[in-house]
């Protein structure tokens, strides 16, 4: 068993070392005709922006939680809420 290991291993390094790698040209840089700038894209379907944020900004916390209350019970699903340091709270919808 250990002579066919051996065998087998003398012949997988033999193989090695008589591939010769694949030459490479040397990499070369390429200038575009085109200049760069602004890329048209064609066919295909345009995505649309999504609508503007509504926001409101209330004093306190539970306004803030009843506002948002009430946008989830109406079905929408982006909000966002956000603290303004000691002056109050803003309620982002869309």
């Amino acid at each position: 068993m250990f002579t066919l290991l051996a065998a087998g291993g003398a012949a997988a390094a033999a193989l090695l070392l008589a591939v010769k790698p694949a030459e490479c040209d040397a990499p070369t840089a390429t200038k575009s005709a085109a200049p760069l700038g602004p890329v048209e894209i064609t066919g295909g379907a345009a995505i649309p922006k999504p609508p503007a944020w509504n926001e409101r900004v209330v004093a306190s916390l539970s306004d803030a939680h009843d506002l948002l209350d009430a946008l989830e019970a109406r079905g929408v699903a982006e909000r966002e809420f956000e603290v303004l340091g000691k002056v109050g709270f803003v309620v982002r919808w869309r």
